[in-house]
Protein backbone atom coordinates (compact mmCIF):
# COMPACT_ATOMS: atom_id res chain seq x y z
CA UNK A 1 0.00 0.00 0.00
CA UNK A 2 2.91 2.32 1.22
CA UNK A 3 4.18 1.65 -2.74
CA UNK A 4 1.15 2.55 -4.68
CA UNK A 5 0.05 5.51 -2.52
CA UNK A 6 4.12 6.78 -3.32
CA UNK A 7 3.14 6.30 -7.22
CA UNK A 8 -0.29 7.86 -6.67
CA UNK A 9 1.54 10.97 -5.20
CA UNK A 10 4.14 10.92 -8.26
CA UNK A 11 1.69 10.63 -10.55
CA UNK A 12 -0.34 13.45 -9.12
CA UNK A 13 2.83 15.50 -8.98
CA UNK A 14 3.28 14.85 -12.51
CA UNK A 15 -0.44 15.96 -13.64
CA UNK A 16 -0.58 18.70 -11.61
CA UNK A 17 2.43 19.85 -13.62
CA UNK A 18 0.85 19.12 -16.76
CA UNK A 19 -2.16 20.47 -16.01
CA UNK A 20 -0.39 24.19 -14.90
CA UNK A 21 1.02 24.35 -17.91
CA UNK A 22 -1.93 23.64 -19.46
CA UNK A 23 -3.21 27.29 -17.92
CA UNK A 24 -4.80 25.77 -14.88
CA UNK A 25 -3.66 27.27 -11.71
CA UNK A 26 -0.95 25.22 -9.44
CA UNK A 27 -2.16 26.10 -6.47
CA UNK A 28 -5.80 24.28 -7.85
CA UNK A 29 -4.31 21.40 -9.76
CA UNK A 30 -2.31 20.20 -6.35
CA UNK A 31 -5.08 20.45 -4.10
CA UNK A 32 -7.70 19.26 -6.33
CA UNK A 33 -5.27 15.84 -7.48
CA UNK A 34 -3.76 16.03 -3.87
CA UNK A 35 -7.33 15.71 -2.62
CA UNK A 36 -8.33 12.59 -4.96
CA UNK A 37 -5.45 10.89 -3.85
CA UNK A 38 -5.95 10.94 -0.29
CA UNK A 39 -9.77 10.03 -0.94
CA UNK A 40 -8.22 6.45 -2.95
CA UNK A 41 -5.88 5.87 -0.84
CA UNK A 42 -8.63 5.59 2.16
CA UNK A 43 -10.51 4.03 0.19
CA UNK A 44 -7.56 1.58 -0.33
CA UNK A 45 -6.96 1.78 3.40
CA UNK A 46 -10.83 0.93 4.68
CA UNK A 47 -10.66 -2.62 3.66
CA UNK A 48 -7.65 -3.24 5.69
CA UNK A 49 -8.45 -1.48 8.61
CA UNK A 50 -12.01 -3.16 8.61
CA UNK A 51 -10.28 -6.36 8.69
CA UNK A 52 -7.89 -5.88 11.15
CA UNK A 53 -9.78 -3.59 13.62
CA UNK A 54 -11.34 -7.15 15.72
CA UNK A 55 -7.60 -7.67 16.32
CA UNK A 56 -6.68 -4.18 17.23
CA UNK A 57 -9.26 -3.81 19.81
CA UNK A 58 -9.08 -7.32 20.92
CA UNK A 59 -12.83 -7.88 20.62
CA UNK A 60 -14.09 -11.06 20.41
CA UNK A 61 -13.84 -12.39 16.28
CA UNK A 62 -17.05 -12.14 14.16
CA UNK A 63 -16.27 -15.76 13.80
CA UNK A 64 -16.89 -16.95 17.10
CA UNK A 65 -20.46 -16.87 18.99
CA UNK A 66 -20.61 -15.02 22.32
CA UNK A 67 -23.53 -17.73 23.00
CA UNK A 68 -20.96 -20.39 23.20
CA UNK A 69 -18.72 -18.86 25.21
CA UNK A 70 -21.50 -18.22 27.54
CA UNK A 71 -22.36 -21.72 27.24
CA UNK A 72 -18.47 -23.09 28.39
CA UNK A 73 -18.64 -20.41 31.01
CA UNK A 74 -21.55 -21.89 32.93
CA UNK A 75 -20.55 -25.59 32.22
CA UNK A 76 -17.44 -24.99 34.20
CA UNK A 77 -19.40 -24.67 37.55
CA UNK A 78 -20.32 -28.61 36.67
CA UNK A 79 -15.79 -29.23 36.60
CA UNK A 80 -15.63 -30.71 40.58
CA UNK A 81 -14.02 -28.33 42.16
CA UNK A 82 -14.78 -25.44 40.12
CA UNK A 83 -17.19 -22.84 41.97
CA UNK A 84 -17.28 -20.67 39.13
CA UNK A 85 -15.02 -18.05 36.39
CA UNK A 86 -14.23 -14.68 36.34
CA UNK A 87 -12.88 -12.17 34.00
CA UNK A 88 -12.86 -14.38 30.59
CA UNK A 89 -11.12 -12.14 27.67
CA UNK A 90 -11.61 -13.52 24.25
CA UNK A 91 -9.51 -12.60 21.32
CA UNK A 92 -8.29 -13.24 17.65
CA UNK A 93 -4.66 -12.74 18.05
CA UNK A 94 -4.03 -13.14 13.95
CA UNK A 95 -7.16 -13.93 11.84
CA UNK A 96 -8.42 -17.89 12.61
CA UNK A 97 -6.18 -17.74 15.96
CA UNK A 98 -8.61 -17.72 19.08
CA UNK A 99 -6.59 -16.57 22.36
CA UNK A 100 -8.44 -16.16 26.03
CA UNK A 101 -7.81 -16.01 29.37
CA UNK A 102 -9.92 -17.57 32.12
CA UNK A 103 -9.63 -17.04 35.88
CA UNK A 104 -11.45 -19.95 37.14
CA UNK A 105 -12.43 -20.04 41.21
CA UNK A 106 -11.34 -22.94 43.07
CA UNK A 107 -12.87 -24.71 46.06
CA UNK A 108 -10.13 -24.56 49.12
CA UNK A 109 -8.42 -28.17 48.47
CA UNK A 110 -9.52 -29.04 45.66
CA UNK A 111 -6.74 -29.79 42.71
CA UNK A 112 -6.26 -27.04 40.59
CA UNK A 113 -4.34 -28.67 38.16
CA UNK A 114 -7.72 -31.21 37.64
CA UNK A 115 -9.42 -28.36 37.48
CA UNK A 116 -7.82 -26.76 35.00
CA UNK A 117 -7.32 -29.87 32.55
CA UNK A 118 -11.30 -30.33 33.04
CA UNK A 119 -12.07 -26.46 31.83
CA UNK A 120 -9.32 -26.90 29.10
CA UNK A 121 -11.86 -30.20 27.77
CA UNK A 122 -14.73 -27.59 27.48
CA UNK A 123 -13.19 -25.50 25.42
CA UNK A 124 -11.30 -27.45 23.50
CA UNK A 125 -14.39 -29.35 22.53
CA UNK A 126 -16.60 -25.90 22.13
CA UNK A 127 -14.12 -24.48 20.35
CA UNK A 128 -12.93 -27.56 17.99
CA UNK A 129 -11.99 -26.66 14.76
CA UNK A 130 -10.21 -23.06 15.99
CA UNK A 131 -6.46 -22.65 16.11
CA UNK A 132 -6.97 -21.53 19.84
CA UNK A 133 -4.61 -20.97 22.82
CA UNK A 134 -6.81 -20.35 26.47
CA UNK A 135 -4.76 -19.51 29.30
CA UNK A 136 -6.40 -21.00 32.73
CA UNK A 137 -5.87 -18.99 35.77
CA UNK A 138 -6.72 -20.61 39.38
CA UNK A 139 -7.98 -18.54 42.44
CA UNK A 140 -8.73 -20.21 45.62
CA UNK A 141 -12.45 -19.37 46.62
CA UNK A 142 -13.60 -18.74 49.88
CA UNK A 143 -17.25 -20.08 49.63
CA UNK A 144 -19.85 -18.13 51.52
Amino acid sequence: MHLAADSLCNGGSLLATGLHEAGAPLWAATVGLNAMVAIVLVCMARPLFMACSATLLQRIPPALDPALLNRCVSRLTTVPGCKGSCHQHFWELAPGQIQGEVTLLVAPGADEGAVKAAAARIFDVALAGASQHVVFEARQHAGM
